[in-house]
């Protein structure tokens, strides 16, 4: 870590000396650019490059996350986000921004950048309904995971999408997903629950199913609102693991924003979701799933990242549904419905 430490953070980077390098290194961005701060994430330090109709996206990872809690991770984990982005982007193109440049040596990563009036999938739930939009979305997005993971996994993964063991779980995938969301609510609750997330988080490092990218959250989907169009970025703890996390975890984001009465349409979206991911047949069972999306709520109500769009009130509620599913699961359907009926409550 003492040479990571050693390197020049993006945010002290003079705009023409960080659009000459990148120049230098072929990509195609006039040396008139502007840049603007993007806002938003937690994990890493993100520019937006534009001249002359011509606009790129500059990232570099932040070694201690952005959050009210100790999150530290090895920057290095951009390495791994770029190359997710590859496999993700030679799968669907149309969904993943293209990779038009690595830095290894500065960590920099220059990826394409979506139109300038994109906003996030998050922004769009928590600023109004669109039954239709959502909905649709959701399906799409259902949809397009299920066929990512089925494209990953040993036994259809192509040799165009480069070394599948580069995706190997490691201490990132660790520091990132299993510590924070998993171990730290484990060790503050103890007892029975502190063991069945002990056991969840155990299953999800043992197994290397398929290509996770292990963080599909409506603030990592950006969109103008047309469920046709639209990109999921921020692949930085992609794994081999259980495809049970990703669905999980875009179900536990979805059923949070519908606890909120004038918002009850994500859960809604969630089902739409899931139902086509599971077209066929699904690779894990309802209850696996429903353990998993509790798992996660009440890691975004008692961990270290928690959500900022509930009341004190939501809060306890949903942290006493969601211990009560990690403890006895049944179906990703009934853990929706008991939100439910907690809202009209």
């Amino acid at each position: 870590m003492a040479a990571v430490s050693a390197l020049r953070p993006l945010p002290t980077w003079p705009v023409h000396d960080l659009v000459q390098h990148l120049r230098a290194r072929g990509v195609d961005i006039p040396d008139t650019a502007c840049a603007t701060a993007l806002v938003g994430g937690v994990s890493g330090a993100v520019l937006r490059l534009e001249a002359g109709g011509t606009s790129v996206v500059v990232k570099q990872a932040l070694p201690e996350l952005a959050v009210p809690g100790v999150w530290r991770a090895d920057p290095r984990r951009l390495l791994t986000e770029a190359a997710a982005l590859r496999v993700l982007h030679t799968l669907a193109p149309e969904h993943v921004p293209e990779v038009l440049d690595l830095d290894e040596g500065r960590l920099l990563l220059t990826m394409a950048a979506a139109p300038a009036d994109w906003t996030t999938w998050k922004q769009l739930l928590l600023s109004g309904v669109d039954l239709t939009r959502d909905a649709t979305l959701a399906e799409a997005l259902g949809r397009t995971m299920r066929a990512w993971h089925d494209a990953t996994r040993a036994d259809s993964w192509s040799g165009a999408l480069g070394p599948r063991e580069d995706f190997a779980p490691t201490n990132d995938f660790v520091d990132l997903r299993l510590d924070p969301f998993y171990g730290h609510v484990a060790r503050a609750l103890g007892g029975h629950v502190g063991s069945a997330l002990t056991r969840l988080a155990d299953g999800l490092l043992a197994s290397q199913q398929t290509l996770v990218h292990g963080d599909v959250s409506p603030k990592n989907i950006l969109t103008a609102g047309d469920p046709a169009a639209w990109w999921l970025v921020d692949s930085e703890c992609a794994v081999l693991s259980d495809p049970v996390f990703d669905v999980a975890f875009a179900l536990a984001h979805l059923l949070l924003k519908s606890v909120d009465q004038s918002r009850s349409h994500a859960a809604d979206a969630a089902a739409r979701l899931w139902t086509a991911y599971a077209a066929g047949a699904a690779p894990f069972s309802e209850q696996h799933l429903s353990e998993h999306t509790a798992a996660l709520v009440l890691a975004r109500v008692a961990g270290v990242s928690q959500v900022d769009y509930l009341t004190d009130s939501e809060r306890t509620a949903v942290r006493e549904i969601a211990v009560a599913t990690v403890l006895g699961p049944t179906t990703i359907t009934d853990l929706a419905e008991t939100i439910r009926a907690r809202e009209a409550a």
